[in-house]
């Protein structure tokens, strides 16, 4: 099975905050095959900014913050590049993020806001967090830029596979 791990970073923990960078990675149970990111334009009218999460990316390394400074595109235009890709890869397993109640749900207002179809059915949003925590033992050395979306995503779905190796769950 083909799933998907994506990761955001935004400008508030609100379902319509507004989204600096997505990033994504598809993958199977032998490895990764495809990824995608695309930093994306602030404006983002009627999208909520919290003014303590500026200020925590304010406190981030440079590294980090690079995503603002970076081409970038509109909501709408990232958002069906997202959508192309995900049909592209024929996703036929999940759509995991970390964290049930965050990514997939800021993503979904996202797609509604911009009035444009979610990319994918609601049953098959996944937490990679939950697996995660079951397996607190297992543990994978981050590789990369900690808050760069793509490297996050990355990441999380190597984190997923090691532990259902491990564990020898379904993926």
């Amino acid at each position: 099975m083909k799933h998907v791990m994506h990761d955001l970073e935004t400008l508030s923990l609100k379902p319509n905050a507004v989204i600096v960078s997505l990033g994504a990675v598809v993958f199977t149970k032998d490895g990764t095959l495809d990824t995608f990111y695309q930093p994306i334009s602030l404006r983002q009218p009627d999208r909520h900014l919290d003014h303590s999460t500026i200020t925590w990316w304010m406190g981030q390394p440079l590294e980090a913050r690079e995503v603002f400074m970076q081409p970038n595109g509109s909501l709408h235009a990232v958002l069906s590049m997202y959508a192309e890709f995900l049909y592209r890869n024929n996703l036929d397993g999940g759509i995991w993020a970390n964290g049930a109640d965050f990514d997939n749900v800021v993503l979904t207002d996202a797609y509604q806001y911009c009035d444009m179809a979610v990319p994918w059915n609601y049953s098959k949003s996944r937490c990679y967090r939950t697996i995660r925590g079951l397996y607190p033992e297992i543990q994978l050395p981050f590789s990369g830029t900690r808050h760069n979306a793509l490297a996050d995503a990355m990441h999380q779905a190597k984190h997923l596979l090691k532990i259902a190796k491990e564990k020898d769950l379904p993926l």
